[in-house]
């Protein structure tokens, strides 16, 4: 500490500025500033929320780096910025914590653990967990209160979407070689262009793992480990009532899934709706109690995601293994009375997609994936203008096994060069095409060049397919 020459009326922050009675003392420094400066203690013991907010608190002022040095931080409220003031962000902050622990005490309120609203934030190598485990026995609506959220970066994200303009959105965000467990919502992304999500471990959670929340694009989920949870491992939306595209023409996509082990989950590995020019490839998609992979629009109901004409447009799933859709039970896990029925426990599924008015989902890639042991099918499509399923392997090792592929309400889709077989049970039926589900009609449907091995038939329409529908089905 250097004495300063000057008073003038520098704030004793705690860490870097002291006053005395002989006078004002300033921490000459290089590097990180250190939460053990301002007082945090680090043994699991004491409360070290105070003393990590006020070291937050100095770096915010002109940015730079955070530093919980190995330690155990015992907290009960929320480190970061205020959600509720539209004024208060933190531009240029990095939390990083590699040998930290943050121990959320789950006696408090409701509060989220990390929160970064800001343009070039990150947050790097903390592990966050409570005090209150999160397991799969009970009901998960018993352990969201009260409810704990991990980190949320990006944006500011408010709970009436249409409340926001350019200044809420911000860029270039990043959290990665994060562990994140018990938690309610251990990540979101919000509001955010230019991020990255990479190389974490996210567990033990009641609702989705990773969460892509009213993001504009460029948003990259990369090498991640997301398992054990009761909601879906990732989620990607963007909300109709969303200022940035309510009555706009503004794009929201370009999101990169990839890399990453999905496992356990009582919901999906990966949804999406509302964005365009997605990609799912390269993951290992292990046992969900939903179909593995769902793209969404909600219904002609309600409002959900955004479906404009420039939305949910150009998925593209590739080289990708899943395993087990629809079929993880978890022996004695708690799971809902009734189990999702007809295409839902599909690997691949549209049966969140409806045929709301006035767009439905266009221009879908599913290829060169390995689906072993589909609930239902391994490939449903509903509501899709444009699709291409080329070059799979689809094994069937479930006596619930409905069918390789299914169609509905689908037209310009092409079928080649996938090889279905069984083990020990081939499909009932390699391609099964149905008109029941929306407004669109099955036409352009081209199949050829497969490799086919069924019980039943190779291909089959059911009863409400119109005759002139299965003329327009060219199967060679």
């Amino acid at each position: 500490f250097f004495k300063l020459v000057t008073d003038i009326g520098q704030v004793d922050n705690g860490g870097t500025i002291i006053r005395t009675v002989n006078g004002v003392y300033e921490l000459q420094y290089s590097g990180a500033v250190n939460v053990k400066w301002f007082g945090a203690v680090g043994n699991g013991i004491a409360y070290d929320t105070g003393a990590i907010q006020n070291a937050f608190n100095y770096v915010k002022i002109s940015g730079g780096e955070m530093l919980l040095e190995n330690g155990t931080y015992l907290i009960r409220d929320t480190i970061g910025t205020d959600t509720t003031n539209a004024t208060d962000f933190c531009d240029n902050v990095t939390i990083l914590g590699y040998g930290a622990v943050i121990i959320v005490d789950a006696t408090a309120a409701n509060f989220t653990v990390f929160n970064l609203e800001g343009n070039n934030c990150h947050v790097k190598g903390i592990k966050i967990t409570s005090t209150r485990p999160i397991n799969h026995t009970v009901d998960p609506a018993t352990l969201r209160t009260p409810y704990f959220k991990g980190i949320k970066i990006g944006g500011k994200l408010t709970a009436d979407r249409t409340v926001g303009d350019s200044t809420y959105l911000k860029y270039n965000v990043s959290v990665e070689d994060c562990e994140i467990v018990n938690m309610n919502a251990p990540l979101t992304i919000g509001r955010a262009s230019d991020g990255f999500i990479r190389n974490n471990v996210i567990h033990q959670y009641t609702d989705t793992g990773i969460l892509i929340d009213d993001c504009i694009k460029n948003i990259n989920v990369d090498s991640n480990s997301v398992y054990n949870g009761s909601d879906d491992n990732i989620f990607a939306r963007h909300y109709d009532t969303s200022f940035y595209v309510n009555a706009t023409t503004n794009y929201v996509g370009t999101i990169n899934i990839t890399n990453n082990n999905l496992g356990f989950t009582y919901a999906k590995h990966f949804g999406v709706g509302g964005y365009s020019d997605v990609i799912f490839s390269g993951n290992n998609c292990d046992s969900s109690w939903a179909g593995a992979i769902a793209y969404e629009n909600g219904n002609a109901a309600s409002s959900d995601w955004s479906s404009r004409s420039i939305d949910n447009i150009n998925f593209t799933v590739e080289n990708n293994i899943i395993k087990n859709a629809g079929s993880y039970y978890g022996g004695t896990a708690w799971r809902q009375t009734v189990f999702p029925g007809g295409i839902t426990p599909s690997a691949f599924n549209g049966g969140y997609a409806s045929s709301r008015t006035p767009y439905p989902w266009k221009n879908i890639v599913f290829s060169g994936n390995t689906v072993i042991g589909s609930e239902s099918y391994g490939v449903a499509l509903v509501n899709v203008q444009g699709a291409l399923v080329e070059g799979n392997f689809f094994i069937n090792n479930k006596a619930s096994g409905l069918g390789a592929i299914y169609l509905s309400n689908t037209d310009t889709v092409t079928i080649t060069s996938n090889m279905m077989r069984g083990i020990s049970l081939n499909f009932p039926h390699c391609y099964v095409l149905w008109d029941n589900e929306g407004t669109l009609t099955l036409a352009g449907i081209e199949i050829y060049g497969n490799t086919e091995n069924f019980a039943t038939a190779v291909l089959s329409f059911l009863s409400s397919v119109k005759t002139t529908e299965q003329a327009s089905v060219n199967y060679v």
